[in-house]
Formats: structure tokens, C-alpha cells, sequence
């Protein structure tokens, strides 16, 4: 069996949803104590924090979380973790993510955990992203 990659901690928990459903997942973040701290400048993104925890709420209608919200509905499209050793988990057998970017986007190394699963991010412990000027990291 592979040596364990150590986790070392959420960087966030991203929501694919739309309309009336968005707005109740909002409602439920902002009862529990999450504050709106940002939205992306062009995608119906928007950035939700309670201390140290981030939860995105995603309603765009292509790529990931859009085809995501079609086939299941309001539910979690992605989940990044700070990880020890991003190599050492791509070497576990997982298959590397990506989908094109468009302007004020960032290329987020990503994972799919498990084939032809839902990708969740694996980010290397402490690496901060560059963020475009003036454009919250979400």
C-alpha cells in the first residue's frame, strides 16, 4: 500500500447551484454565520467566509458545476485541500483535472480523487495563489 499524503487542512468547499436553490444555500451560510466576501467579476461566482472556512457558491451553466447542478442538482462540485505533497498524491493513481480558464480566472492545480469522479483540488501545504489584481480568490 502507498505511504499516506498527510492533509493539512480546507482551502474551501465549492456549491454548484442556481436561482431559488442558490439563494436558499445562501440563506442557510448566512444563518450560520458566513458573510458574502466576494464575487467573481464575470462568472456567477460568489465567496462565502465564517473564520477560516470558505464555502463557494457556483452558478454558472457550462463547465464543471454547471454540467455538475444538471446531472444532480444543488450539491458539492469541488473541494480543495492543502495537501503535504501534491506529486505524491497524482503518484497514488489520480488523474489529473483541468478545464480551460477565462479572464480573471485561476489555473488551480486539480485532481480527480477517485476515476470519473467529482475533481476535488489538491494544493501544496502553505503555496498561497497569485491572485489577479483586484479579484477575490474563490
Amino acid at each position: 500500500m502507498p505511504a499516506r499524503v498527510g492533509v493539512n487542512g480546507d482551502s474551501f468547499v465549492e456549491f454548484a447551484s442556481r436561482k431559488e436553490e442558490a439563494r436558499a444555500l445562501e440563506e442557510l451560510l448566512s444563518t450560520l454565520g458566513f458573510e458574502r466576501t466576494g464575487r467573481h467579476r464575470i462568472k456567477a461566482v460568489t465567496l462565502w467566509k465564517e473564520g477560516d472556512v470558505r464555502m463557494v457558491v457556483n452558478e454558472e451553466t457550462k463547465g464543471r458545476a454547471g454540467a455538475t447542478f444538471n446531472a444532480r442538482g444543488t450539491t458539492v462540485c469541488d473541494i480543495g485541500l492543502w495537501v503535504e505533497d501534491a506529486q505524491a498524491v497524482t503518484a497514488l493513481g489520480t488523474e489529473p483535472f483541468s478545464q480551460p480558464t477565462g479572464p480573471s480566472e485561476l489555473d488551480i492545480p486539480a485532481i480527480r480523487a477517485i476515476p470519473a469522479s467529482s475533481s476535488q483540488r489538491a494544493l501544496p501545504h502553505k503555496k498561497r495563489l497569485k491572485r489577479a489584481k483586484g479579484v477575490p480568490a474563490v
